[in-house]
């Protein structure tokens, strides 16, 4: 074990002793795929009545996501923010809650797509931080709230598409890991906590996709 990161290794009938048991591979799509399925074009839900929409308009007389919030009542539903740019229209994705707050993928016209948060407030809505900054942005993925914080995959541009962890401030968001050192990626998914370890599967050139651990308690304390 080197710096709270490894391999797990497995045995059971069927794999030789000592064989890392791998994961299964997850192609780009997939996840995609299941986002659609799970939360169509136009309604996002959310635990704690959190709930995006396509119909806001901007200068430009394209279409922007907006945010809502709602307690399930009518009159409890309002407007929280317009997700505006000027150029092609926004978008939003990957809903999560965590420490009291909704973290989310959003695609802007300056950032490209990048990590925000909300606390359910105009004010408590924007940019967690800009890790890549460029208008093409870092392209977060495999959003997954562990222990009041998030995890997430994200491309920076110098260590390629690693793990990371924010707590939803650019202060407290980081890189966890890099399985693949350098400019290449391990593109990490399939993120899971159980126990005092979280799991996920990542990509390497001399092992291919395989399951990895880091410890849990590093989510919290960078050291």
């Amino acid at each position: 074990m080197k710096g709270g990161l490894w391999r797990p290794r497995f045995e059971r009938p069927g794999f030789p002793p000592g064989e890392t048991k791998k994961s299964p591979s997850t192609e780009a799509g997939d996840t995609d795929a299941h986002e659609k399925r799970r939360h169509p074009p136009g309604a996002r839900p959310l635990p704690g009545s959190l709930r995006f929409r396509r119909n806001c308009r901007g200068s430009d007389d394209g279409l922007r996501d907006r945010l809502w919030v709602s307690d399930g009542t009518e009159a409890g539903t309002r407007l929280v923010h317009c997700l505006l740019g000027a150029g092609s229209g926004s978008w939003v994705s990957q809903v999560r809650a965590a420490g009291g707050r909704a973290f989310f993928v959003a695609a802007h016209e300056t950032t490209g797509p990048e990590l925000w948060v909300t606390d359910g407030t105009a004010a408590g809505t924007g940019l967690v931080r800009d890790l890549r900054p460029e208008p093409v942005g870092s392209y977060p993925s495999s959003l997954t709230a562990v222990d009041g914080v998030l995890v997430f995959a994200a491309y920076d541009g110098d260590s390629g598409t690693e793990l990371w962890v924010s707590d939803g401030t650019a202060a407290g968001t980081r890189r966890l890991a890099d399985v693949a050192p350098g400019p290449e990626s391990s593109s990490p998914a399939e993120v899971t906590a159980a126990g005092g370890l979280l799991y996920f599967s990542a990509e390497t050139a001399g092992s291919g996709r395989e399951l990895w651990a880091i410890e849990r308690a590093s989510l919290l304390d960078p050291r």
